[in-house]
């Protein structure tokens, strides 16, 4: 059975190793750094948006509210994926019937952590994983000064759906460089943006680029987010999965569609 997430083949039918490894990654980060800096946000200890100047008659309020509200959502998110494997003890009740930790996050995420094998294992792994990806772009963007985003592509899910006119939905996807994982603003869907990019560039049709051949492994690494090196372009080449055109001198002609096909 594939990883409900990346779609990869697991040894024993739950979450892949890399899935798993990202997951405890972001649970890490959410204890160490995360959660930490944003509970500083809130209280207006640090900054890292821009403010406007409030009417002198409307002091500015002690706390982040935005910040505050994400805190509250993303500590209500782990306290219940806690409940799903009884960690976090002692446990309780939500209003919605959930069993649910009743400890603070940085007492949930620790435990979290040592028991992500359990995680990985649950029947409901994809959606706990997808949620905690969620709760760490939102602690994110509260949490550091953004990097100018790029363009990666448009949205999947919501091509398969049509607008007013009729025509396809394209909803443009914006990341940071190095980023992996992202949520569509339109349709909330859950993407790879390496599948994204990919699917991005194939549609412009038979494209080729003509570079020399660390050129076409630097480009495909910052295409898809793999590490491709001009040794590894020669052993495709030799074994039949790309046939660069040769231009002159170290400029050779590759297939976009050929260069991504093989990193997939």
């Amino acid at each position: 059975m594939p990883c409900p997430v990346c779609g990869n083949d697991p040894a024993d039918g739950r979450l892949c190793h890399e899935c798993t490894a990202d997951w405890l990654r972001r649970l890490e980060w959410l204890r160490r750094i995360g959660m930490p800096v944003l509970r500083e946000v809130a209280y207006r200890r640090v900054r890292f948006r821009e403010h406007g100047h409030a009417p002198a008659a409307a002091p500015p309020s002690p706390l982040d509210e935005t910040a505050a509200q994400t805190y509250a959502d993303v500590e209500r998110d782990l306290r219940a994926m806690a409940g799903t494997i009884g960690a976090g003890t002692p446990l309780g009740w939500d209003r919605t019937g959930r069993r649910v930790s009743t400890r603070d996050a940085q007492h949930v995420l620790p435990e979290l952590a040592r028991r992500i094998d359990d995680l990985a294992s649950t029947p409901d792994a994809a959606d706990l994983y997808q949620a905690t990806v969620a709760d760490c772009e939102r602690v994110d963007m509260l949490t550091h000064r953004r990097e100018e985003r790029r363009l990666v592509g448009v949205c999947p899910e919501c091509l398969q759906t049509t607008d007013g006119d009729g025509g396809p939905v394209r909803t443009p996807i914006l990341a940071e460089p190095g980023r992996r994982w992202a949520v569509c603003p339109e349709c909330g869907a859950f993407l790879d943006l390496r599948e994204v990019r990919a699917r991005y560039l194939e549609s412009a049709g038979g494209l080729h680029i003509t570079r020399t051949r660390a050129d076409a492994a630097r480009w495909l690494s910052e295409q898809t987010g793999i590490h491709v090196t001009g040794k590894t372009l020669d052993n495709w080449r030799y074994a039949g999965r790309l046939h660069p055109r040769h231009v002159e001198g170290r400029y050779w002609e590759w297939d976009v569609r050929e260069l991504l096909s093989c990193v997939r």
